[in-house]
This record gives structure tokens, C-alpha cells and sequence, in this order.
């Protein structure tokens, strides 16, 4: 995935789409070093999930969730699904079934 400033498109636009294209991947638009769009090929069943990829690596919320995360798995502050279900007196697939009933 490209990361593309906003100056840099304005320049480049037809040079910036092409590689979107021909690449398949999306280009991610910065202003000031911050990710503010992404230009994605229309027909790319695949950009979802490379973006998604992209997001979870780079994106603040992401990264600060992610290292939350790493930090009590690694001082054994976490259970297993199937523990923190049945502490909510749901069996997980009940838990499932109640979150669909509720829409």
C-alpha cells in the first residue's frame, strides 16, 4: 500500500491513480503526516482487507489498543472467551444468538 501526500496527489493525480490500478493496492492520502483518505481500485475484492491491515498496524486507536492488549496478555491479565462468557452466565454460542435476536 503506497501512502500518498496531499501536495504529492495534487501533482501526480493521473500517476497516483494508475498505480492504484495496475497495483491493485490502495494508496493512503496524508495531510501533514496524518492519514486523512485512501484511493482504492474499484473492482479490487481485496483493498477491504489490505486496508484493514493497513489500519490495525498504523492507525493511533489501533496501535494504542494493540499495545494494551500485548502488555496484559503478557502480564497474564487475560482469560480465555470461553471464561469470560460462562462470567457472564451466557454460554458463548448463546451470547452469539442473543447479540442477533437483539437487532
Amino acid at each position: 500500500m503506497s501512502i500518498v501526500n496531499v501536495k504529492e496527489l495534487g501533482r501526480s493525480a493521473s500517476a497516483v491513480v494508475a498505480a492504484v490500478v495496475d497495483t491493485r493496492r490502495p494508496a493512503v492520502i496524508t495531510r501533514s503526516g496524518h492519514p486523512v483518505a485512501v484511493l482504492v481500485p474499484l473492482d479490487a475484492a481485496s483493498t477491504a482487507s489490505a486496508l484493514e491491515d493497513w489500519a490495525l498496524a498504523h492507525l493511533p486507536e489501533f496501535v494504542r489498543g494493540r499495545t494494551a492488549a500485548d502488555r496484559e496478555s503478557a502480564a497474564g491479565r487475560t482469560i480465555e472467551a470461553g471464561a469470560f462468557f460462562n462470567a457472564q452466565g451466557l454460554p458463548r454460542k448463546q451470547a452469539r444468538g442473543a447479540a442477533k435476536r437483539s437487532r
